[in-house]
């Protein structure tokens, strides 16, 4: 069967393996091309990009993979371009509650420290510099700061339901991604019998480092309200109903 374009465009740790991997009967994959968007969102991020590359780009992609199924946050970094770009496509913002997503977040941030990517975390969340007393435990361990992190949430998040109108935007809660198989496939406009129910939480954290523990509750749970209770927090309770 063929489907319409069908963009995830999640930030990272919400669920856009997972995605990817349900649509695993279809042309999907799963950050394709990372190593080539990266630098264009970087530099786009620096405020550096040639107009016109992120189309260049695009345009070669879709001759080289042509995906039914694209599934990345670097998705949600360029997403007024892919709107426009895509006037049939449709797309599904995964969302995790802020604690859990934070949490999910360092762990991966200490986990994986590959050059490639380190750039792109300081564009996105700011470099590990300037913590306040409180958050000692994330300047310890080379960490951005809840500001940096959050923030960037909060942003990423606005930016992706700023652009997409709301007939063709579906919210998807991280842990909802398997119980709501049929919503998104109805949305995907394939039968929920071509889903890959198996692949419904790829990527699971493989270590939990527990860093959150050592920051200041008050502070934290302060820094989570600042951050996400003006849309992330709302939009996640939201998508549960």
């Amino acid at each position: 069967m063929v489907m319409d374009r069908l963009f995830c465009v999640g930030d990272e740790k919400t669920g856009t393996h997972s995605v990817a991997g349900l649509f695993r009967a279809y042309r999907s994959e799963h950050e394709p091309e990372a190593h080539d968007l990266r630098p264009l969102v970087e530099a786009r991020l620096r405020g550096e990009l040639d107009p016109g590359a992120l189309d260049r780009y695009l345009d070669g992609k879709d001759a080289r993979l042509g995906l039914e199924v694209d599934s990345s946050f670097l998705n949600g970094e360029i997403i007024d371009v892919l709107v426009p770009r895509y006037p049939a496509a449709r797309y599904v913002l995964t969302v995790r509650e802020p604690r859990s997503w934070l949490d999910s977040k360092l762990n991966q941030m200490v986990t994986y420290r590959s050059p490639r990517w380190l750039a792109l975390r300081d564009l996105r969340h700011g470099p590990p510099v300037g913590h306040p007393a409180a958050e000692r435990a994330l300047a310890d361990r080379g960490l951005p700061t809840l500001d940096g992190l959050l923030g960037e949430y909060a942003r990423f998040t606005a930016q992706v339901v700023e652009h997409v109108p709301a007939e063709r935007l579906l919210v998807l809660r991280t842990e909802d991604i398997r119980t709501r198989a049929d919503d998104l496939a109805a949305f995907a406009g394939v039968p929920v019998k071509s889903l890959d129910l198996a692949r419904s939480h790829e990527f699971r954290g493989p270590v939990k480092h527990h860093v959150l523990d050592d920051v200041d509750p008050g502070h934290l749970e302060a820094k989570l309200h600042e951050h996400c209770d003006a849309l992330v927090r709302p939009l996640y309770e939201a998508a549960g109903r």
